[in-house]
């Protein structure tokens, strides 16, 4: 099927749009700043259209072809996954983001990542600090806005708008870059092997396949998660689609309808790190070229 996809530059947003317009929902290809026609996904660093980007930091080399089924090998019809309960109107939401003003610099991007662990970007002005694992960056009202983090994930919800039921999905996988990313692109409610018009929840984000990607010299595995547009967040426990909890507590609840997350999970020193990068799926060139400027400022340690 296809895969949700980089589409970087301002001259490739019309198709985008054009797609967006039939339903929202149908989103396969997906806006970052550094694709082009041959790109699987947008690359983390190198300056956008540069070589860089392509051998040595940011590609995923050349995309994948789907091979026909032949007549006498039929697709196996999936199992289906039973649902999740009712949205359950008593649940407490989780605790909202309080932001604080930052000046601009070299900021470390998560206070509680254990040692010797350390990552540092540059910020412009305007963003926030919100809470130990994240900075955003809002702007209009009604916006996802920008926003980069980092975290140790604890657990992956399977029915993240109905996250009070305390279902996973990275029980189903190994504790590795890859078996967490993939936890992150098995959302109930899908099925990557189908189109997402046949099978995706009106309830529940979208997941590219998962894919490797050198990320900042580091082995990583990559997923885009897309909260669609048509997703009513008042349909779910305490009107918040709860992605995933980490391991210091924290919640990563989507910002709004809309919001596209890049998704980089990294072992570093032993240790699963995901490194999200979000901003709204129709971001204007220039939110999308300051986001990029922070995921290229990236310094990662050890």
């Amino acid at each position: 099927m296809p895969e949700l996809q980089a589409l970087a530059r301002p001259d490739r947003r019309g198709p985008l749009l054009v797609a967006l317009g039939a339903l929202a929902i149908l989103v396969f290809a997906v806006v970052t700043s550094q694709g082009r026609p041959t790109d699987r996904f947008a690359a983390a660093s190198g300056s956008p259209g540069s070589s860089e980007s392509v051998a040595g930091t940011g590609s995923l080399g050349p995309a994948v072809v789907a091979t026909p089924v032949p007549d006498s090998q039929p697709l196996e019809t999936p199992t289906p996954t039973p649902g999740p309960a009712a949205r359950d109107p008593t649940v407490t939401p989780k605790p909202s983001f309080e932001s604080i003003q930052v000046t601009a610099g070299q900021k470390r991007l998560a206070r509680d990542l254990p040692a010797p662990i350390r990552l540092t970007a540059i910020f412009g002005r305007g963003w926030r600090r919100a809470g130990p694992s994240m900075f955003v960056k809002p702007n209009a009202v009604g916006s996802v806005g920008l926003s980069i983090g980092a975290w140790r994930i604890e657990h992956v919800n399977l029915y993240p708008c109905r996250w009070s039921e305390e279902a996973y999905t990275d029980t189903q996988f190994d504790a590795t870059p890859e078996g967490l990313a993939n936890a992150l692109a098995s959302w109930w409610g899908q099925d990557r092997n189908l189109a997402p018009l046949n099978t995706n929840s009106k309830i529940a984000p979208i997941a590219s396949q998962p894919q490797p990607f050198l990320f900042h010299g580091h082995p990583s595995w990559y997923v885009e998660v897309l909260v669609p547009t048509t997703l009513d967040l008042t349909e779910c426990d305490g009107d918040q689609l709860v992605l995933w909890q980490s391991t210091n507590g924290d919640a990563r609840y989507a910002l709004g309808s809309g919001e596209l997350l890049q998704l980089w999970v990294i072992e570093i020193d032993g240790k699963l790190v995901v490194i999200g990068a979000g901003s709204s799926l129709i971001a204007p060139s220039e939110e999308r070229a300051e986001l990029q400027e922070v995921i290229d400022s990236l310094v990662i340690k050890p």
